[in-house]
């Protein structure tokens, strides 16, 4: 339905990271997942990991999570910027924000807190 432009709504794309620092490259990420479906609206989400879990997982930020978070509000393919966003999406989050689609690039992603690729 979503690349059919039949979609009875917009199609919700989630994008999340720790975008830390933000670059333009993240910019184009946004803009790339907001035109994934060029006959259908889309409502883009992005989800930004807080700086206690990050710093758990990853390591030190450049930026806190208030600053990214306001940037990223501020790009204009991003409809919506959920701060102290989890790591990792389960159905209970996907659905409870109504979520259609997760957009993340092909790079495997683990950070150590699986074994697997959390988007394989």
């Amino acid at each position: 339905m979503a690349s059919k432009g039949k979609a009875p709504r917009k199609i919700r794309i989630y994008v999340p990271g720790i975008f830390d620092l933000v670059h333009n490259g993240h910019a184009e990420c946004f803009r790339q997942a907001k035109n994934t479906f060029p006959l259908s609206e889309v409502y883009l989400i992005a989800g930004i990991t807080g700086d206690d879990l990050t710093h758990k997982i990853k390591g030190l930020t450049v930026q806190p999570n208030k600053e990214r978070a306001e940037f990223i509000r501020h790009l204009r393919y991003v409809d919506e910027v959920m701060a102290d966003a989890p790591w990792g999406e389960d159905d209970k989050f996907l659905t409870q924000h109504k979520i259609d689609f997760v957009a993340h690039d092909d790079e495997p992603y683990s950070m150590g807190t699986v074994s697997q690729d959390l988007y394989g």
